[in-house]
């Protein structure tokens, strides 16, 4: 509790298809408040393939939970980008000696922490991590999803992590409220 942590608003939602949420819905909203706080600024999606079908829970995310939840009621948390250096395998492999309550971070809820801090990625003064979205496996093992600053700019991509750590990287936690 003594990092980085921001709360987080995800409403009630049956998501049959969360690439297809995330797209239609969720990356339009990063995008609006990244742009009403910074309008000088850019948010780039870079993945111009459509994510339909595309995302789904990593086995040993613990992110089915926030599925679960988000099917029966408003869900509220908190975001924690406090697995540093970690690649997605190993952030996967920590799952394991974390507490039960924690989940690792997926899209909702790493699209929700954008909306309510959308600057939570810009640096002046160093070179912020890449955010994973860790809690989702793409559609090939070493493909993952990602939030990454470039200049003043937020940008939303997809690229190879070969399950390899990396100094900028990084991987969210939350914890539900």
């Amino acid at each position: 509790m003594n990092g980085v942590g921001v709360p987080f608003f995800l409403p009630k939602s049956a998501t049959t298809d969360i690439g297809l949420a995330i797209e239609n819905t969720y990356l339009k909203a990063v995008r609006n408040a990244f742009l009403e706080l910074f309008p000088d600024y850019a948010f780039v999606n870079y993945h111009a393939r459509s994510l339909e079908g595309k995302l789904q829970v990593a086995p040993g995310s613990r992110h089915e939970r926030l599925l679960e939840r988000m099917g029966k009621s408003p869900v509220v948390g908190y975001y924690f980008p406090c697995l540093l250096e970690y690649s997605v395998p190993a952030a996967l492999e920590q799952m394991q000696s974390l507490p039960d309550s924690l989940i690792l971070a997926g899209g909702f809820d790493t699209c929700a922490t954008f909306i309510a801090c959308p600057d939570l990625l810009l640096r002046t003064d160093e070179y912020p991590p890449l955010l994973w979205l860790a809690g989702l496996s793409g559609e090939r093992e070493s493909i993952g999803y990602h939030f990454e600053a470039y200049g003043y700019n937020l940008t939303f991509n997809r690229r190879a992590h070969f399950g390899q750590a990396a100094e900028y990287w990084a991987c969210g936690l939350v914890a539900l409220g």
